[in-house]
């Protein structure tokens, strides 16, 4: 069973060529079952163009803010 993470926010995430879902999700610190998830994947390719929300955690932004 799969179980949700708490997730500070959802992000939109504009999905580029050669962007694969393993690629996206390790670039939020996420999982590529979270972008299923969150998006109701049904394909697990993805096209260039499309938004996918990717739900982060509060390890993201510490990782990205600067003071």
């Amino acid at each position: 069973m799969y179980r949700r993470k708490h997730y500070a926010k959802l992000i939109a995430h504009i999905v580029r060529p050669g962007d694969t879902l393993k690629k996206v999700a390790r670039q939020y610190h996420a999982t590529p079952l979270d972008l299923i998830v969150a998006n109701q994947l049904q394909h697990l390719e993805l096209k260039p163009g499309t938004v996918l929300m990717v739900p982060v955690t509060k390890a993201y932004y510490e990782g990205h803010l600067r003071f």
